[in-house]
C-alpha cells in the first residue's frame, strides 16, 4: 500500500516538473514585460518603452502574440529595424511606426485583414513590404518613405490620399489582382523614380494629382474596360513630352479617348500590347 502511494506521489511530482519545464520553454522567447505597455485586456499594445529594441517577433512571444491592435504612435521614432506581427493583428493605429527605421522589414500574416491608421509608416526607412488584405491603404500611410523600393499588394479596396507620396525609390506599382476600386488624390505624387504603373480591371475612380511630379513615368497600363472617373491634373507639373503612354484594352481605346478628362491625353492612349 505504502509502495503504491509513494509511486503515485512520484509520478505526480514528475508530471508537475514536466509541465513546469514545458511552461518555461513556452516563455523562453518572451520579451521582458517592462519593455512595453499593454492595455488591461492585453489585446492592445499601447506603447513600446524600450528604446534599445531593434528586432521584435511578436508572434514568438506568449503575451504579444495575443495582441490584435497596435496603438497610436506605439513605436513612433523608435530604433526598431524589423518586426514580425502576430497572426492575430487586426489594426495598426495612426503614426504607429512613423519615423522608425524598419530597414529590415515588416512581416504580416498576409492572409489577415488589417485596418491601418493615417500615416502608419510615415517617414520610416522601410525598404520593402508585402501587405495583407485591407479595406483601405490609409492616407499618408507610406508618405515620405524615401527608401521604399518594393510594395506587394494584397486585396485592397481604396488607396487613400497621399498614401505613397514622395516615395522616391519606388520604380513600379503593380495593382493587378488587388481589386482596388479607388485611388486617392496625390496617392503616388512625387514618386520621382516611378516608371511603370499597372491598374486592374476593378478600378473605377482615379483622383486628381495622383501622378503629379512623377517625371520618370513611362507607361500606365489599365485593364478596366470602362474608363475610370478621372480627377483633375493627374499628371500635374509634367510637360506634354513627359506625359506617359496610357495602355488600355483595345476594345476600349475610343471610349477612353472620348471620356471626360481622359480626352486631354487622347494622343497618349494606345491599345495594350
Amino acid at each position: 500500500m505504502k509502495k503504491s502511494i509513494f509511486l503515485a506521489a512520484s509520478l505526480a511530482v514528475l508530471a508537475f516538473a514536466s509541465c513546469s519545464k514545458s511552461d518555461d520553454n513556452d516563455h523562453k522567447n518572451d520579451v521582458p514585460a517592462d519593455h512595453y505597455q499593454l492595455n488591461s485586456d492585453g489585446l492592445t499594445l499601447v506603447k513600446w518603452t524600450n528604446s534599445s529594441t531593434t528586432t521584435l517577433d511578436m508572434q514568438a512571444d506568449s503575451k504579444l502574440q495575443r495582441v490584435n491592435t497596435i496603438g497610436t504612435e506605439a513605436f513612433k521614432g523608435s530604433n526598431l529595424t524589423s518586426i514580425v506581427f502576430p497572426n492575430s493583428l487586426k489594426e495598426i493605429g495612426e503614426s504607429a511606426f512613423a519615423g522608425t527605421k524598419l530597414t529590415g522589414g515588416v512581416k504580416f500574416n498576409t492572409a489577415s485583414n488589417v485596418v491601418f491608421g493615417k500615416g502608419a509608416f510615415y517617414f520610416s526607412d522601410i525598404v520593402s513590404v508585402q501587405l495583407p488584405y485591407t479595406t483601405e491603404i490609409s492616407s499618408s500611410m507610406f508618405s515620405h518613405c524615401y527608401h521604399l523600393k518594393e510594395v506587394t499588394f494584397g486585396k485592397v479596396g481604396v488607396i487613400s490620399n497621399g498614401a505613397f507620396h514622395s516615395c522616391h525609390a519606388l520604380t513600379q506599382i503593380d495593382l493587378r489582382g488587388s481589386g482596388v476600386r479607388q485611388i486617392g488624390e496625390a496617392a503616388f505624387a512625387s514618386c520621382t523614380a516611378l516608371t511603370k504603373v499597372f491598374l486592374p480591371a476593378s478600378v473605377e475612380k482615379i483622383d486628381g494629382l495622383v501622378f503629379g511630379y512623377c517625371k520618370s513615368l513611362q507607361s500606365i497600363t489599365i485593364d478596366a474596360l470602362n474608363p475610370p472617373t478621372l480627377g483633375d491634373d493627374i499628371f500635374f507639373n509634367l510637360s506634354a513630352n513627359e506625359i506617359p503612354n496610357i495602355y488600355v484594352p483595345a476594345i476600349s481605346v475610343d471610349d477612353y479617348k472620348r471620356a471626360a478628362k481622359w480626352s486631354t491625353y487622347a494622343a497618349k492612349i494606345h491599345p495594350k500590347p
